[in-house]
């Protein structure tokens, strides 16, 4: 039994998320964690700061919104993906605490 393999062309995605989203997180000066992947085994950019090794590709960091366009130049960087806020719902308490 074999694995298949899917191809996907990759060349038409970018490193970043949407870009007003990005515009108005570096106007404040935000924080964002992301998910970073480079194309060099530990290779860590400047700019950010690691929260948790992934491997030696992959790891998840915390870093100021008005770096990202650095890091969309850095050839070493294959892709970042900012967490997203989740908006908050308001439940009934026994919801919010599994009963």
């Amino acid at each position: 039994m074999g694995v298949s393999w899917v191809s996907m062309d990759f060349s038409k995605l970018a490193k970043l998320g949407k870009a007003t989203e990005r515009e108005e997180a570096a106007q404040t000066g935000e924080r964002l964690t992301a998910i970073v992947k480079v194309s060099t085994p530990g290779y860590r950019p400047a700019q950010v700061e690691v929260r948790k090794e992934l491997g030696p590709l992959l790891f998840t960091a915390e870093l100021l919104a008005s770096d990202l366009d650095a890091l969309k130049r850095d050839p070493s960087v294959v892709e970042v993906s900012p967490a997203k806020r989740l908006p908050l719902q308001k439940l009934p308490a026994a919801q919010r605490y599994g009963r």
